[in-house]
Formats: structure tokens, sequence, C-alpha cells
């Protein structure tokens, strides 16, 4: 756990991955690393980290020590749920963090997203905003994509009832957020093995980024 930070982390990982054949997406391989690998090496700073799924959908990823894993209930309940369940993890893991960053496990660029964010959270002392998320180059809000205050996400949750099937949107959209602008391919995700040819060939590339990347774990240390 680093207690100086100012965020936790949750990743949702349970998806059923039905478009890349039902293959278990956290252990896909893009660019020659795991998409989880990719994500949690982008959240090594959190105060805690919590990863929501099953042992089974990791393939080979080890879980570094203070890394939890949690389950949505009812399996495959959809990813309000699995925000629920790693919501209780986190309280259940001791001090939170004012800050959770809510990330899928298919982005492989999560950890430049984050930087976006966290850069954009120096800059937020408005208590009235409840969270950042980035939008896409289409101006579409991606909401695993975001730093959220755990007290609205936990207002959000309260509001919103049952989670068991309810969506993203349906649970952040009330929220007060300010959206952050990303850059290219920073938004972007793998749900077909189409996709995954085309992050294979940019991450070959070494796509560049906006300026020069400065990790989460870096910043923490600043």
């Amino acid at each position: 756990m680093n207690s100086g930070a100012r965020w936790d982390a949750v990743v949702l990982a349970g998806g059923r991955g039905s478009r890349l054949g039902e293959a278990t997406k956290p252990a896909v391989v893009v660019g020659g690393i795991p998409l989880l690998d990719r994500v949690l090496a982008g959240v090594r700073a959190a105060r805690q980290v919590v990863v929501v799924g099953e042992r089974a959908q990791l393939g080979d990823t080890r879980l570094s020590e203070g890394v939890a894993l949690t389950r949505e209930e009812p399996p495959f309940g959809g990813p309000a749920a699995g925000v629920a369940a790693a919501l209780a993890a986190l309280a259940a893991g001791g001090d939170t963090a004012p800050w959770t960053a809510l990330l899928a496990c298919d982005l492989p660029r999560a950890p430049e997203a984050l930087e976006a964010l966290l850069g954009a959270l120096e800059g937020t002392d408005d208590p009235s905003v409840d969270g950042l998320a980035l939008v896409d180059d289409t101006g579409r809000t991606q909401w695993l994509l975001g730093l959220y205050r755990t007290a609205s996400l936990r207002r959000a949750l309260d509001e919103l009832g049952p989670p068991q099937d309810r969506s993203m949107r349906a649970l952040l959209a009330p929220l007060r957020l300010r959206t952050v602008e990303g850059w290219e391919h920073t938004t972007g995700d793998v749900d077909t093995w189409a996709d995954v040819a085309a992050w294979d060939a940019v991450l070959a590339q070494g796509h560049p980024t906006q300026g020069d990347t400065i990790t989460p774990e870096e910043r923490e240390h600043r």
C-alpha cells in the first residue's frame, strides 16, 4: 500500500470477451504484453489496487503483493456491480484514498491515459467536481478512463440502487464531471482480434504520445 497516494485504483477485468471468441480478455497479449499487465503497470503508485475478475481469467498475470482480487455479485453482473464490489474491497483493505481511478482491463494506453487524468487532477480544487473522465476524439465520455471522488462513487451507487446489469453510464452520468481530452490512441481499447492486430502494429511503431510520458509512479515521487 502506498499510504501517501491521493488515489486508489479499480481495474475491471470480469467481462466475457464474447467478441474475442470468449477468450479471457485480461490475458490477451498485445504488443508482447498481456492487457492486464499493461494496465497494472500504470497504477503501481496507487494507495490500493483492486482487480475485479476471477483468477482463471487472468492467465499468467501474477498480482503483486497488495493488489486485491474480488468478484462482482452475481458473476458477470455488469460493470456497475463490479464497481460496487471493488469499493467494498477497498474499504476492507483499510484507509481509502479520496480519489479512485476506474479503468477497464482492455486499454493498451492506460498508463498514458492515467497520466493525463492525474495531470488534470493537480489543477482540480473545486469541491463541486465529482470526477474527471477522458473523452475520445468523437467527444464521447469514456467512463472507464476516469478518476472520481471516492465519496461521489459511493453516493452514486446508493442512488443507483441494485447495481446488477446496470451500465457505467447509468452509474456515472449523474455525477458532475470534468472532461479531459486524451491524445491519439489514448482512449482506444481492445474488443476484437482485429483490434489486437491493429494495436500490435501501433505499438510496434512506438507511436508517440503527447510530450514526454511520465508514469504515474514517477509523478507520485516528484
